[in-house]
């Protein structure tokens, strides 16, 4: 967080007019009525024992204060889990899909998540600068993937996959097919 800090300061003192933040749509928290929220629904107690999300709420909130005491503007994009093209490392979330893919993992948990496609994530930050208002928004999918079908998407797009083809490169494809 020190060197996101550092990095605003440096833009400001340059005279950058917008920073865009990516954040985490797990920020983002659920109505009272148990909908899903919106960019000003925090999250709640429970949410934040992921220690992931609650580190993204953290600097989220120094990043404002930030905004607030030097008067920059500062755009936040909050994507879902974001699949995409060219994950090089694989990321941890990456890796445990090639897991799954190469029948390391034994189970399948409950649960999904809100894929968003990476090219989307970048289209939306310029977007997101370009709007004359609106600080926070929310880049995902309308509704939640399943892991249990989004894994099996990605098997069957590995099935049908040119020989020698990488897994990687279609797990945005199975995001987008949902």
């Amino acid at each position: 967080m020190t060197a996101t800090l550092e990095l605003m300061a440096a833009a400001d003192a340059r005279g950058v007019s917008v920073f865009v933040h990516t954040s985490s749509s797990g920020t983002i928290g659920r109505r009272a009525d148990g909908g899903p929220g919106d960019e000003e629904t925090p999250a709640s107690e429970h949410d934040l024992r992921n220690l992931y999300f609650r580190s993204k709420v953290e600097g989220d909130a120094k990043i404002r204060r930030y905004s607030s005491e030097n008067g920059m503007r500062v755009v936040q994009i909050l994507p879902g889990w974001i699949w995409g093209p060219g994950d090089l490392g694989p990321t941890g979330a990456g890796q445990i899909i090639l897991d799954f893919l190469d029948g390391k993992f034994p189970a399948v948990p409950d649960g999904g998540s809100s894929v968003v496609d990476a090219p989307d994530v970048a289209n939306a930050m310029i977007r997101a600068v370009e709007q004359p208002h609106g600080e926070r928004f929310i880049c995902t999918r309308e509704r939640s993937l399943g892991i249990a079908d989004g894994w099996a998407r990605c098997g069957q797009r590995r099935r049908r996959a040119h020989p020698g083809g990488k897994a990687r490169s279609r797990f945005s494809q199975s995001a987008n097919s949902a």
